[in-house]
């Protein structure tokens, strides 16, 4: 079973030596690989991805395999935003992804997973997203939560996908304004359970 997986790819300049990368999927939290070598790291994300789903492929139900097969196609844009809150003014500049699922305009960065939104005929991504992020991080203000939006990219030094040339192009910023990371794909062949020996498990499961 051949699958399409959307990574998702990012790196931090710490204040000591070079750039430090990470890549995980864009819809799942694991597996994450961290390093200092691009190629490696995607090299070890392919294979740390290909055991976890082929282990997953063995079982006899593939509900959960199916769940990482989600790759809807996605729109990308990089916005800086102005996030007027209650105690502090933050610039920040984030990576967001817009998709069509079930009749729905959808629209998320992957530095913030957890907040997701809709967008509806009219709206802007910019206003919409200025609008749920400055809710977002008051909310964390109610809560006495340290708020710094661009702190929680963690990011200073991120990789973009390789240019006409074939070079990855690294862009170089302000720590107080973060660029955004990179979606690319990545193609993994999955070996599934025995069709024989899954049905004869389903059978025992009736």
């Amino acid at each position: 079973m051949n699958l399409t997986l959307p990574i998702y790819v990012e790196g931090t300049k710490p204040g000591v030596g070079g750039t430090i990368y990470r890549a995980r999927p864009l819809f799942f939290a694991q597996p994450e690989v961290k390093g200092d070598q691009l190629d490696r790291l995607m090299t070890r994300l392919t294979r740390d991805l290909g055991q976890l789903l082929t282990r997953l492929g063995r079982q006899a139900r593939h509900e959960e395999l199916t769940s990482y097969t989600f790759n809807p196609p996605l729109s990308q844009q990089r916005l800086e935003l102005i996030l007027l809150l209650r105690r502090r003014t933050f610039r920040c500049r984030y990576l967001f992804l817009v998709f069509r699922q079930l009749g729905r305009r959808l629209a998320f960065t992957p530095s913030l997973p957890e907040v997701w939104f809709d967008l509806v005929r009219g709206e802007t991504l910019r206003d919409r997203a200025t609008e749920v992020l400055t809710r977002h991080f008051r909310e964390l203000e109610c809560d006495d939560a340290e708020i710094d939006p661009a702190a929680q990219q963690r990011r200073r030094e991120l990789a973009q996908p390789p240019g006409r040339d074939g070079e990855r192009r690294v862009h170089r910023q302000r720590a107080l304004v973060p660029l955004p990371g990179a979606v690319v794909e990545l193609r993994l062949l999955v070996l599934l359970a025995d069709a024989e020996r899954r049905h004869r498990v389903l059978r025992e499961d009736r």
